[in-house]
């Protein structure tokens, strides 16, 4: 099955306090762990304009007011299914990403760890059609069926360095402790101390 990936690397990371995208291999790591799968093509979507737009790189249109408008232009490009992916997939492998899309040709929005719907996961299938009305991207993606993915912990979301200070064994087992304390280190910026 052909299909592409769309990094989600718009976010400011406040509540993170750094940027994520440094974090556990970055953007660079996704890229590979997309390819990897089996993704036709990988798309890295922004929202601040540093340059022009390239082939791996959009940023968000202009007049855009959240990320779910973002996306619906973003899916217009593409040809193929599109299942994206944010920046903060910390958790996700390789095996555990080409099964997700291999267990959701239909579209899907996995769940997390506690059940919770994770919409910038999803899967997007080809001729899906965005609901006209859609405010978020909870409503963007509701027309597509919740998979149960609560036994696997890759579909967690790391918004704060609580999330991060809690995972720590489970990112440590994935990344290795090297790229864990690379990772805490880049947290602690430059005076060296952990953001309340």
């Amino acid at each position: 099955m052909s299909f592409a990936v769309l990094i989600l690397a718009g976010g400011k990371s406040l509540r993170m306090g750094q940027d994520k995208t440094q974090l556990f291999g970055g953007i660079e790591r996704l890229k590979q762990l997309a390819f990897h799968a089996g993704a036709c093509e990988v798309v890295v979507l922004k929202s601040e304009t540093e340059e022009e737009s390239c082939a791996d790189i959009w940023y968000d249109p202009p007049g855009s007011s959240g990320l779910h408008e973002a996306i619906i232009w973003a899916l217009k490009q593409f040809d193929t299914p599109v299942c994206l992916l944010p920046s903060d997939a910390f958790l996700m492998d390789g095996a555990t990403f080409k099964s997700w899309v291999v267990s959701a040709p239909r579209g899907g929005v996995p769940t997390d760890s506690n059940g919770h719907p994770q919409p910038l996961f999803s899967f997007i299938p080809m001729n899906w059609i965005a609901p006209q009305k859609a405010a978020s991207m909870r409503e963007l993606v509701a027309s597509l069926p919740m998979i149960d993915t609560s036994d696997v912990k890759a579909f967690e979301n790391f918004n704060t360095l609580a999330d991060v200070l809690n995972g720590q064994r489970s990112l440590a087992r994935l990344h290795g402790e090297d790229v864990l304390l690379q990772s805490m280190s880049i947290l602690r910026g430059k005076d060296g101390v952990l953001p309340p």
